[in-house]
C-alpha cells in the first residue's frame, strides 16, 4: 500500500471514528434488510457457538466456533469429518463456509484433537480462498504439519485450510499451554497477525517463523485487520468504549490510537462489545450485548423490541452513527441468553454477524441452511446477514387512507415473505371496530365502517411465526367525514 492509499485509510478509519456514516442518506434498495439467517448445529446440553467471521471478495461466508458434540452438520471430504467426545466437557472446534445466499454449506469441519477443549477464536480469508483459524487446544494429537514453528504440545493454534476445506495447508501451535490467540488477519503476502489475550503476534507465511512477539497495553481485542505494508489494526473495547489502534511493523510501536464513539454506545446504552468491524468506506460496526432498556435502535431496524428479561443482555448489532445524534443503523438480534460473538462487513456493503442463540427468537429467512436446531436444548451457532439499507422486516407500513362518509379503507404493505397473522382494529377510548383485511403478496387492503363524529386511532398489527417478529404501524383518523 502506497503513502497515498494509507493516508486515505487512515482518514477512513478517522472519519469512521468522528461517527461519519458510509451510507448516503435517503439511500433505498429494494433488498429485504434480512438478506439470510440460519442456524448451524446446536446439539445436546451445551450445543455449538460461532465466534468469528469473516466474508471474501465472492461474498463467501466462513465461521469457527466450538461444537460439544458429534452431530455438527460436517461435509464429506471435509478435513476432519467426526469427533468423539471423551468426556462430558470436551470441545472440537469446527469451520464452515456458507455459499452468498445461506442457503449451502460449501464445507464444514472438525478441527481438533482427542478429548480436552478445542475452540476457534478467530477466522480471516485470503484472496485465494484460503481459511487462517487462530483459537487455543488442550486435547492430544492436534493436527498439526512438518515444519512449523511447533509441532506438539497445547496452547494457541493457527491454522491454514485450502478453499475446499479437505486439507491444511499448514497448522502450528503458538505460544505458551495457557495462550489464547484471539482473533487473525492476514495481509496480501499471507502473514498472519493474531491480537488476544494481551498479546499481539506476527507469524511468517510458512508458519515457521514468529515475524514478531509483544504484550498490548490494553485488552478486550475484538477484531484485528492488516495493510499490505505490515501495519496491524486493532480494534478493543471496554464496556461501551472502544478504540482502534494502529501498531508499526515492529508490532511494539503505536502510531495512532483512535476512540470510536456515537450512537448506539452513547448515553445509557450499558453495553459490552464482543465484536468490531471497519470497511475501507470508513463504516464501523460493533455487535454485542446490550443491558439497558433505553438502548437506541435505529428508524426501520430489523428488531426494535427488546425480547427477555428486562436487564438481561440482549444481542445488538449497530454502525456508529453521529455523536449526539440517532443511531445510523442498530437493531436487536434475537433475545435474552443469546449472544453476539463478532461482526464482519462484505463488499456488497452487508453485515454479517455470528454468535450462539438458544432463546428460539433467531429471525431465520426462507430457504436458510438450517431452519431450526438440530436437537436437544443446547445453543446453536448462526450466521446472519443483514442489509442495513435494506427494507425493514416484516416491513409494515400503512402507504395511504381512503374515506367516503363512514366507510374507510386502509392500504398498506408488508414484506412478502413474512408470515403470521395480519390484523387491524380502530380504537377510540373503550369502543373497538375490526377491519377486514385482504393481502395479496406485499400488498394488503383493510375496509371497515367507522362513526364519523369519532377521532379513531388505527393499528395495523402484524404477529409473526417461523422467525417473522411482531410489528405494529399505528394512524389517526380525526374525522371520518364532516357532519352535514
Amino acid at each position: 500500500m502506497g503513502t497515498r492509499s494509507k493516508r486515505t485509510l487512515l482518514a477512513l478509519l478517522l472519519c469512521a471514528a468522528a461517527g461519519l456514516s458510509g451510507l448516503a442518506p435517503g439511500t433505498a434498495a429494494a433488498e429485504s434488510q434480512l438478506v439470510f439467517s440460519s442456524y448451524l448445529g446446536g446439539a445436546f446440553k451445551y450445543g455449538d457457538i460461532g465466534n468469528d467471521i469473516a466474508v471474501d471478495a465472492a461474498g463467501d461466508v466462513y465461521v469457527t466456533g466450538r461444537s460439544y458434540y458429534s452431530r455438527f452438520p460436517v461435509t464429506p471430504g471435509a478435513f476432519m469429518t467426526h469427533f468423539k467426545p471423551i468426556g462430558p466437557f470436551d470441545t472440537s472446534a469446527f469451520v464452515a463456509k456458507f455459499d452468498p445466499t445461506g442457503s449451502r454449506l460449501i464445507y464444514a469441519t472438525y478441527l481438533g484433537g482427542e478429548g480436552g477443549e478445542t475452540t476457534g477464536e478467530g477466522i480471516a480469508v485470503d484472496a485465494a480462498g484460503d481459511a487462517y483459524v487462530s483459537g487455543y487446544t488442550s486435547s492430544k494429537g492436534f493436527p498439526t504439519t512438518a515444519g512449523v514453528l511447533r509441532e506438539s504440545g497445547a496452547g494457541g493454534f493457527v491454522v491454514k485450510l485450502n478453499p475446499q476445506g479437505s486439507g491444511l495447508v499448514y497448522s502450528t501451535l503458538v505460544g505458551e499451554a495457557n495462550t489464547h490467540p484471539g482473533r487473525i488477519a492476514v495481509d496480501p503476502a499471507g502473514n498472519a497477525y493474531l491480537a488476544g489475550a494481551g498479546s499481539v503476534l506476527k507469524l511468517d507465511p510458512t508458519a515457521s517463523a514468529l515475524a514478531y512477539s509483544h504484550q498490548l497495553g490494553f485488552g478486550g481485542v475484538a477484531g484485528i485487520t492488516a495493510d499490505s505494508e505490515g501495519h496491524a489494526y486493532i480494534a478493543h473495547s471496554s464496556g461501551s468504549t472502544a478504540a482502534l489502534t494502529e501498531l508499526d511493523t515492529d508490532g511494539a510501536t503505536v502510531l495512532r490510537s483512535t476512540p470510536l464513539a456515537g450512537p448506539p454506545l452513547a448515553g445509557s446504552c450499558r453495553c459490552t462489545i464482543s465484536g468490531i468491524a471497519v470497511d475501507s468506506k470508513g463504516r464501523v460496526f460493533v455487535a454485542g450485548g446490550a443491558r439497558s432498556p433505553r438502548f437506541r435502535t435505529s428508524t426501520g431496524a430489523l428488531r426494535r423490541r427488546r425480547l427477555g428479561r428486562p436487564r438481561a443482555s440482549v444481542p445488538f448489532v449497530g454502525e456508529l452513527g453521529s455523536p449526539g445524534g440517532a443511531p445510523a443503523y442498530s437493531t436487536y438480534l434475537g433475545a435474552a441468553s443469546d449472544f453476539a460473538s463478532a461482526v464482519a462487513l462484505g463488499p456488497d456493503g452487508h453485515v454479517y454477524v455470528t454468535g450462539g442463540t438458544i432463546s428460539g427468537t433467531l429471525p431465520v429467512s426462507p430457504g436458510a441452511f438450517q431452519l431450526k436446531p438440530i436437537e436437544g436444548e443446547g445453543y446453536a451457532a448462526f450466521v446472519t446477514a443483514l442489509n442495513p439499507a435494506g427494507a425493514p422486516v416484516p416491513g409494515l407500513a400503512v402507504t395511504r387512507i381512503e374515506r367516503r362518509a363512514n366507510r374507510i379503507r386502509l392500504f398498506g404493505s408488508l414484506d412478502p415473505q413474512a408470515q403470521g397473522t395480519l390484523a387491524a382494529t380502530a380504537l377510540h377510548g373503550q369502543a373497538i371496530r375490526h377491519f377486514r383485511l385482504r393481502r395479496h403478496r406485499g400488498r394488503f387492503v383493510a375496509t371497515a365502517t367507522l362513526d364519523r363524529r369519532r377521532t379513531w386511532r388505527i393499528e395495523v398489527q402484524f404477529v409473526g411465526s417461523n422467525g417473522w417478529e411482531e410489528a405494529t404501524a399505528r394512524r389517526s383518523v380525526r374525522r371520518v367525514s364532516p357532519s352535514p
